[in-house]
């Protein structure tokens, strides 16, 4: 399917502006590009899955499949998405699995040459598409690639993807993808064709991963791609603790194929990765309201506090989780 205009699509809610409300991207012509299929999971985002929807569609490409895949949202999530109904190739509202599943269950219904998930409160930037088929069509024998994300989290800091092929970096998050900013082709889907359902947290990294694993590699684009929205009720806000298990757990799966200096390596790179987040997953726990869960989390993470310095940054903690309660004021949680 073309891309719709902007004079096609719903007007903009009152007082929403600039992109993708009141802007579009140019039109892409010339060579004939590949189809970009783009699938979107959504659970209870009907605050922001508006904005999600119109970035897909307002990238003025000439080829796009779009699949939305909601999991019975009970807000107003639904009666949005039936506002843009026309421009989907499919999409569903009913209970599933979880995230994972959600977007397997879009993945197995795409026919474009490069695949994409964006979550429903993330939004591609204008001419993101064009970027990316561009890239695919000078250099045809690469299946993945990257960009750089913008996060919205208050400070607004732009991510930068480079080049790796380090499977040891990569499972030590020293290396890492910015996920609203990947694009990979049909060839690599069909080679790994399913995210792990069994993970809730970090399921696109273990995709990552079996992918390096199975020899592709992603290409740095120099150029950013999307945003990333951090707010409150957003897994990556509330539940780090979670997303740590996961982590370990990929990288334990993986350490099979490191050599014992590798695998060293990695699990040391990991500790550090977790002990940087520990107070920032404390915090939003306690600004969220949930002082045991924090509290829980911090007597569980001895082993992380060498790594965490200057020392009284550990004492501090303890004091906001088990005498004040509350995070400190310069603790901003979006």
């Amino acid at each position: 399917m073309k891309c719709p205009t902007l004079a096609d699509l719903p007007p903009a809610p009152a007082g929403k502006t600039g992109w993708p409300w009141t802007e579009e991207s140019a039109p892409q012509t010339g060579a004939r590009l590949p189809r970009i299929s783009i699938v979107t999971p959504s659970y209870m985002q009907g605050e922001y899955i508006e904005e999600t929807i119109r970035s897909v569609l307002l990238q003025g490409y000439p080829d796009i499949e779009y699949i939305i895949v909601d999991g019975g949202s009970r807000d107003n999530s639904s009666q949005v998405i039936e506002k843009y109904a026309q421009w989907l190739a499919w999409w569903c509202s009913g209970k599933d699995r979880g995230q994972a599943d959600a977007i397997n269950k879009g993945l197995s219904r795409v026919t474009g040459g490069i695949v994409a998930y964006i979550n429903s409160d993330d939004w591609y930037h204008p001419g993101a598409f064009s970027a990316v088929a561009q890239r695919a069509l000078e250099q045809p024998e690469e299946d993945w690639w990257a960009g750089g994300v913008e996060v919205c989290d208050g400070e607004n800091r732009t991510l930068k993807t480079s080049a790796f092929n380090s499977l040891p970096r990569f499972l030590g998050r020293a290396e890492t993808l910015y996920q609203p900013g990947v694009f990979w082709s049909a060839r690599m889907l069909r080679a790994a064709p399913a995210f792990d359902t069994s993970l809730h947290y970090a399921f696109d990294h273990d995709y990552w991963v079996r992918a390096l694993n199975l020899g592709y590699h992603p290409v740095a684009l120099g150029t950013t791609l999307a945003n990333f929205r951090v707010h409150g009720r957003s897994k990556t806000s509330t539940r780090q603790r979670y997303f740590m298990r996961e982590l370990w757990e990929v990288a334990r799966r993986y350490r099979p194929h490191l050599s014992p200096s590798d695998w060293k390596s990695a699990a040391a790179s990991l500790r550090d990765y977790e002990a940087d987040y520990l107070l920032t997953s404390i915090y939003s726990l306690l600004a969220a309201g949930e002082r045991r869960a924090a509290a829980s989390y911090l007597l569980s993470s001895l082993s992380l506090y060498p790594h965490i310095t200057p020392a009284r940054l550990i004492a501090g903690a303890y004091y906001r989780t088990f005498v004040a309660g509350t995070p400190p004021k310069w603790f901003r949680k979006s």
